[in-house]
Parts: C-alpha cells; sequence; structure tokens
C-alpha cells in the first residue's frame, strides 16, 4: 500500500466542516493512514522506512486495536492498550514493549501536530519486520499508524445518519479463536463487505450470524431504542468494543434499561431509533437498515451527548491520571471476562 504524504495529514481548513459518512470512509484499508511509529522509532517523515514496515504488517497476522486522539490527548489509552496485549496474547504473540512503553508511545503520537486530532490504530504483528515470509522468524513488533480524522465533537457537528445494508447470513460468524480479537484477517474481510455495501448505495453493511441473528457493523456496534429501552446484540461471537462497554454504562447511569440479547431481522424494524458506536465513529445514528428507516430521536441525542462530556472531561485540560467519569470505571478489569451463556433468547416484537 502506498505511503500516505503529509500533506494528506493537514487539518481541515473550516473548522466547521461536518465529519460525515464519506470523511469516515478513509478509514478503509485501501485508504491506509500514515505510518509513524515503529519498534521504539518515529517514522513520521520517512517514508521509505514506513513502507517497509508497511509491506511486514500486510504480510503477517497482526492484533489491532483503535485510539482517537482529542486535542493531543488520546482517549482511554491505558485501556485500549490492555486490550490490545490481551489480543495480542490471544494471537500467540508476546511483545517485547511493556504496556508503559506502548502507552508513552501513543502519547508521542497524539502530540504530533498533524495528530492531534484523529483517529489512530496501534497493532502488535509477529515476523520479521522488514516483510519477509521467514516463517523461523517468531519475534513481535509494534507499530502506529494515523489518519487526521477530526471528531464531530471536536469540529462542533453531529454526524450524518448512517444507511446500512444487510449482509449475508454467515457474515457475523468470526472463526471461534478469533471472535473476541481484532485482528488484520477480520478487518480485511469486513472491509470486503463495506465494500460491497457501499457500491450498492449504503454507508456500511449489518453482520448477520448464520441463524440470521444481528451482531455488529463492519466498523462499530449497534443499539436500538424501544420504549424507553436500549437493546443491543448480546457479546457473542463478535467484540465487545471498549466503547460498548462506556455506551452501555453512560446509558445505565441515565437510568435508562439496557438489554443485551440475540436480536432477529425480524424485529428490528420496531425500533423507534438506531445509533452505532466505536472509537472511530464515536456515536453517529442510523437513517436506515435496508427499507427499514429510523429517526434520530432523544435517546441517541442524549447517549451522543453524554459521550461527548465524559471525553471533554477526561481530555480537556485534565492530566492523564485525573480520575476517570464513573462509566470508564471497571471496564479494563472486564476485558478479560469469559463469556456468558450461550443460551439463546431471542428478542421478540414486543421487545422493541
Amino acid at each position: 500500500m502506498p505511503f500516505i504524504s503529509d500533506r494528506h495529514l493537514a487539518l481541515p481548513s473550516d473548522a466547521g466542516e461536518q465529519i460525515d459518512t464519506e470523511s469516515i470512509s478513509a478509514l478503509d484499508h485501501e485508504k491506509s493512514g500514515t505510518l509513524l511509529w515503529a519498534d521504539g522509532q518515529s517514522l513520521f517523515g520517512k517514508p521509505e522506512l514506513a513502507d517497509i514496515y508497511r509491506l511486514a504488517i500486510d504480510c503477517h497476522e497482526c492484533a489491532i486495536e483503535g485510539i482517537r486522539s482529542y486535542g493531543g490527548v488520546p482517549f482511554q489509552v491505558e485501556t485500549h492498550v490492555v486490550r490490545l496485549l490481551s489480543k495480542a496474547q490471544s494471537l500467540g504473540l508476546r511483545t517485547p514493549y511493556s504496556r508503559r512503553d506502548i502507552e508513552e508511545a501513543c502519547i508521542e503520537v497524539a502530540g504530533m501536530p498533524c495528530m492531534r486530532d484523529s483517529y489512530f490504530q496501534i497493532a502488535i504483528w509477529g515476523g520479521a519486520p522488514t516483510g519477509s515470509l521467514d516463517i523461523l522468524d517468531a519475534s513481535a513488533h509494534f507499530a502506529v499508524q494515523g489518519w487526521n480524522l477530526p471528531s464531530s465533537y471536536r469540529l462542533g457537528k453531529d454526524p450524518s445518519p448512517m444507511r446500512l445494508s444487510l449482509a449475508p447470513l454467515g457474515t457475523g460468524d468470526p472463526p471461534a479463536m478469533l471472535r473476541d480479537v481484532k485482528c488484520s484477517r477480520l478487518s480485511d474481510k469486513h472491509t470486503a463487505y463495506r465494500r460491497e455495501a457501499q457500491a450498492n448505495g449504503f454507508d456500511d453493511a449489518l453482520l448477520l450470524d448464520h441463524q440470521g441473528i444481528i451482531t455488529q457493523t463492519t466498523r462499530a456496534n449497534i443499539f436500538f431504542v424501544g420504549a424507553g429501552a436500549i437493546h443491543t446484540p448480546k457479546a457473542e461471537g463478535f467484540i465487545d468494543r471498549i466503547t460498548r462497554q462506556i455506551i452501555i454504562d453512560i446509558a445505565r447511569q441515565e437510568n435508562l434499561s439496557v438489554y443485551e440479547r440475540y436480536i432477529g431481522t425480524g424485529t428490528m424494524g420496531h425500533a423507534s431509533e438506531v445509533f452505532l458506536a466505536s472509537t472511530a465513529l464515536e456515536v453517529v445514528p442510523v437513517a436506515a437498515i435496508g427499507e427499514c428507516k429510523f429517526r434520530s430521536g432523544k435517546i441517541t441525542g442524549l447517549i451522543r451527548d453524554r459521550y461527548r462530556q465524559m471525553v471533554k472531561a477526561e481530555t480537556s485540560g485534565a492530566t492523564r491520571e485525573a480520575p476517570r467519569d464513573k462509566a470508564t470505571q471497571g471496564i479494563r478489569s472486564s476485558l478479560m471476562r469469559s463469556g456468558t451463556s450461550r443460551e439463546k433468547s431471542y428478542a421478540s416484537q414486543k421487545d422493541l
């Protein structure tokens, strides 16, 4: 993949530019971000070396985690790094870098002039750092690549609602060993599903398991609102993202009932609101899923505003060691939770 030059990292000239679904598409693998840091050194302004590392990442399996930077402060960096190291362990990757080493790299990247308001991914992969396919090389490496993608919160604008297509059955069924791991193998498959959806006029694809149960989109978790309560797919067979956990905690702090359950496509049309949540997207309303249309209502707006308030509290002039919002407490310890019972309780029409 070609190195993206520094000019692509310039901040928008219009501070009021709206973040829309087209700008979010810059996160696709076909438009890879700039590789900024790898194995203990900054790659900023070193395109030749960055190309070598990018080839290495493309040639090997890697664990991936995404982080947002707000005003030069990486949001929830400690929690994301813990998740990354857990994923790497699941893939049998033992990195020589400590949790603190990786956190400091993220802080360094977030402080770069072009990355103060951005989204970046941290990755650990195994194998030769230069792209060699030497199967005897079991060393692990670490890198950071970034996109200058200011959040809607920082721009003071609301994101455009997204339209989702329904992906075929089984697209939400990853291999058993990868169900709790965000890795390059799944990212490549999700990119293909998303590209197909975009070719048909949608923004993303809603993935289904082999029984037609909703799991997630290719880049976010999904939430349905009905009768004043929030319903979200039970986190079995897909990644329980950090942002998903935060959104659930925020909703419960606002005295909203949250039901984690199996949701079939036949019941989603009974929802009054639908929204997505992830580190990259933050909180985005859904305008349509296939032929079903939805409006952006009060609960979606409440969750979005509370999420923004939490981000502001943690990143606006606060030290990185400041006390966290209640919605973030306990999330790190929950990352290693074992899966719950797989007995399915399908949501009926009255649930939504």
